[in-house]
C-alpha cells in the first residue's frame, strides 16, 4: 500500500505541476496578445454563429483526444503495475 500511495502521491504532485505550468503559459499569451493590442473579448464577441461552432467542434475533438490519451495511459499503467497477487511469498528457509 506505501508504494501505491506514494505513486499517487507523485502523480498527483506531477499533475500540480503540469496545471501550474499551464496556467503561467496561459497568462503569457494573454500578456502577450494585450501587449500586441489585441483584445481576446473583443474577438470574441466577433465571431459569427458558425466560427463559434467550429471552435466548439475543435475543443470537443481536442478534449476527446486527451480524454483517450488518459484512458490508454491509465490501461498501460494497468498492465504494467504488479499486482500483490503475482509476488513470490516471503522467503522461509528450511533448515
Amino acid at each position: 500500500m506505501s508504494q501505491e500511495n506514494e505513486r499517487a502521491e507523485r502523480i498527483m504532485a506531477e499533475s500540480e505541476a503540469l496545471i501550474a505550468k499551464v496556467q503561467r503559459e496561459l497568462d503569457e499569451a494573454e500578456a502577450f496578445y494585450r501587449e500586441q493590442g489585441i483584445d481576446l473579448e473583443a474577438l470574441e464577441r466577433s465571431l459569427g454563429p458558425k466560427e463559434k461552432e467550429e471552435v466548439a467542434r475543435l475543443l470537443a475533438e481536442d478534449k476527446a483526444a486527451i480524454e483517450r490519451a488518459v484512458d490508454e495511459e491509465k490501461a498501460r499503467l494497468s498492465f504494467n503495475s504488479p499486482s500483490q497477487a503475482s509476488r513470490p511469498g516471503k522467503f522461509r528457509s528450511m533448515i
